[in-house]
């Protein structure tokens, strides 16, 4: 586990997008599952993001895999997370320590923007826009005993 802060994190997201640039788009070609090119129009046939780059480059493939390799995590843990983390949240839980719920919701927002196919300055501007909201109104969380509704003021654990 690589220990950060949400400060280090929320500039290792702009640094990688810096990097590819705003209009850079996540190719279609790299999203693992089973979808065959015909279904690659189909949102929901697309399949899911690769942390670490099938072309042979080392690096960060999604947006989230290159804020973890900005961190210090490694690129062979960056392939094992292709094979055990089925999102943001449980990549970010397998590497790193140190971010909070309000880090966390953020960057799964910029990872979510990516994997509808919008370019990386659009997935920067909603991460950017998540952290203002979650300033302004405090982290939400879903509360199982109130039934899955999102709630910030209850006792119970996120």
């Amino acid at each position: 586990m690589i220990e950060t802060t949400d400060q280090a994190f929320a500039e290792a997201i702009r640094a990688a997008v810096a990097e590819r640039g705003e209009d850079y788009v996540y190719p279609r070609e790299w999203r693992m599952g089973n979808a065959t090119s015909a279904d690659l129009d189909r949102p929901q046939a697309r399949g899911t993001c690769r942390y670490a780059r099938p072309d042979g480059v080392q690096g960060g493939a999604c947006i989230i895999g290159a804020a973890l390799q900005r961190v210090g995590v490694h690129v062979t843990d960056l392939f094992e997370l292709d094979a055990t983390a089925p999102g943001a949240e449980s990549a970010l839980a397998a590497t790193v320590t140190g971010l909070s719920p309000r880090m966390i919701g953020a960057a799964s927002t910029a990872q979510s923007h990516q994997d509808r196919e919008l370019s990386w300055g659009l997935a920067l501007e909603a991460f950017e826009r998540e952290l203002r909201i979650r300033d302004e109104h405090g982290d939400w969380f879903t509360c199982e005993e109130h039934g899955g509704a999102m709630t910030q003021d209850c006792d119970c654990e996120p």
